[in-house]
């Protein structure tokens, strides 16, 4: 059976389901990604939520345990200073990913809701192979 342009295999409307590709970040979208079949808009929104978020995720959880590490063996005599400065330093990094993780996932349910053409500029490559 045909589609109509704009209707989808899960029977939301394409805007809600381009925006519910960003609603819980990569999950959201690993989620239609796998289950919408029909409509390729949606798809990519799904698709660059996984490669974004996904990358985001990994990054904040490795800034998470440097820091946790550089914490704790900020203890070590003589060169604890210099763990304790490590630690700080991936705390304010994390903080700054924290920051851009919210920024983009507010600016690209926007976009999604707005554009149906929108992709992150060096994404968009990637995103528009699948």
């Amino acid at each position: 059976m045909r589609q109509l342009p704009g209707s989808t295999s899960l029977g939301l409307s394409e805007r809600a389901e381009r925006v519910l590709a960003y609603i819980v970040f990569w999950i959201s979208g690993l989620i239609l990604l796998l289950a919408e079949r029909d409509n390729q808009q949606v798809r990519r929104h799904a698709a660059q939520s996984v490669v974004v978020f996904g990358w985001l995720s990994a990054i904040l959880v490795a800034l998470s345990l440097l820091r946790w590490v550089f914490g704790i063996l900020g203890g070590v005599p003589l060169v604890g200073l210099l763990f304790t400065l490590a630690s700080g330093i991936f705390a304010v990094l994390f903080t700054l990913a924290v920051w851009i993780t919210f920024l983009l996932w507010v600016w690209l349910m926007i976009q999604a809701y707005r554009d149906p053409n929108y992709y992150l500029p060096i994404l968009a490559r990637l995103v528009r192979r699948r």
